[in-house]
């Protein structure tokens, strides 16, 4: 990572830390992964914001893909200076008591940092990077509907007590789309998106009217199927959606 602004985070709950990569390179952002952690660089520090957003975006398409909920904490931030100079911060982890005054710790000095490598499996590679993720991730930042639905998924369905609230949200995120983009009413919207994989309406409807269980106190829904089907279906049906976007 040779940019001159950026920040890094480790990610958590990521099980491949062989995995070393630079899988994004676009308008002067660059993205690498090492070690489990996550670089963001910038060639302009206004941009590192929207950069942080991409890297987000793309964790969370990772993460739907995977199946492994994952999250970062971009809590490292660096700037080189016109000598060539980098200074550093680092905000320290949220592990005290609630209410607990933080130090921000910065650090300004010539940073040398060695070049190592990692070995990694041909099929791990394959499998885990983040290259993968790179068509669903530019369908994303085009379409809210699915960018939507990749962050409900991940944030509040993947190894989620309650999962069915951000199944819902991503279902609904989907079915919105139609009845904007097509001018559909609701119950046409989940049929078209029922139709992606070539089933009924009902496989859109009975998932979101098991929601209704844990999201409503009162609610005439009733449970159609198990939390497990509901989120074996919604990722079916975010993928049927990506591939349907031009």
């Amino acid at each position: 990572m040779h940019k001159p602004f950026g920040a890094q985070g480790e990610i958590l709950n990521f099980p491949f830390k062989e995995l070393h990569e630079t899988f994004y390179n676009q308008d002067g952002i660059e993205l690498e992964i090492h070690e489990g952690i996550l670089f963001v660089g910038v060639d302009d520090n206004a941009d590192l914001e929207k950069a942080k957003e991409v890297a987000c975006l793309f964790l969370a398409a990772w993460s739907e893909r995977q199946q492994i909920k994952t999250q970062v904490a971009f809590n490292h931030t660096w700037q080189t200076h016109t000598e060539g100079v980098t200074s550093h911060s680092i905000e320290p982890r949220d592990s005290g008591k609630s209410g607990a005054p933080h130090h921000r710790q910065t650090t300004t000095h010539q940073v040398v940092i060695p070049c190592t490598c990692s070995l990694v499996t041909h099929q791990m590679q394959e499998s885990t990077s983040f290259t993968n993720d790179m068509a669903i991730l530019q369908k994303a930042q085009k379409y809210p509907a699915l960018k939507h639905a990749l962050l409900y998924y991940n944030e509040e369905v993947l190894e989620a007590d309650r999962p069915l609230y951000g199944i819902y949200k991503a279902l609904e995120a989907m079915v919105s789309y139609f009845q904007i983009t097509d001018k559909l009413n609701e119950h046409e919207a989940k049929k078209k998106l029922a139709d992606l994989i070539g089933q009924g309406v009902s496989y859109v409807s009975d998932t979101m009217q098991t929601t209704q269980v844990t999201r409503h106190y009162r609610t005439q829904g009733r449970r159609k199927i198990s939390d497990e089907e509901c989120l074996h279906r919604t990722k079916v049906l975010i993928d049927a959606f990506a591939r349907s976007l031009p």
